[in-house]
């Protein structure tokens, strides 16, 4: 309908996951958000903030800005907590995220994870301090440290050997 009219949000959080297309879509309001000139919050590392697996800590943001406090723009993986959140964010933040269907989530994720990171070498401490045993580690452990399973025997082991109190269980 050409008479009705429509005002573009300027505050938004959208919540990033895990192989879910969240990276495409952050993207494309990253884009969206520098044309607009919108406060956009900034991470220590690429694509994690607030201390992120951890709970979100609005401490851990870098680029508070100055004014109010708060941002414009949140477009990150991190620990949904919507308390601390609301002490960066304006009262009128629209909040969005992407949804995959929950057997194809855990299986990409599951090839990605498990399968990128399987083996120590891989998850050592890189060159600029990073390390990616966060992701591999739990599958190693629940499997009992053996490469190469699939997902169905992933599942088989979770009852057995999940424990709540290893690193990296989230």
């Amino acid at each position: 309908d050409e008479t009705q009219t429509c005002t573009p949000k300027t505050h938004v959080f959208f919540h990033k996951k895990h192989k879910s297309a969240s990276s495409t879509l952050s993207a494309i309001m990253k884009d969206w958000s520098k044309k607009n000139r919108m406060k956009m919050a900034k991470t220590p590392v690429p694509a994690f903030l607030g201390g992120y697996p951890g709970s979100f800590n609005d401490t851990l943001v870098r680029g508070l800005p100055d004014d109010d406090g708060k941002f414009d723009v949140i477009l990150h993986h991190l620990r949904f907590q919507e308390e601390n959140l609301k002490k960066v964010l304006y009262d009128d933040t629209v909040y969005m995220t992407s949804m995959r269907s929950p057997l194809s989530h855990f299986v990409s994720a599951f090839e990605f994870f498990y399968k990128r990171f399987a083996n120590d070498k891989s998850m050592e401490v890189r060159a600029k301090g990073e390390s990616l045993i966060c992701w591999g580690a739990p599958y190693k452990q629940i499997l009992n440290n053996e490469i190469g399973k699939t997902a169905n025997e992933f599942i088989a082991a979770v009852g057995d050997n999940y424990d709540p109190n290893m690193p990296w269980h989230f």
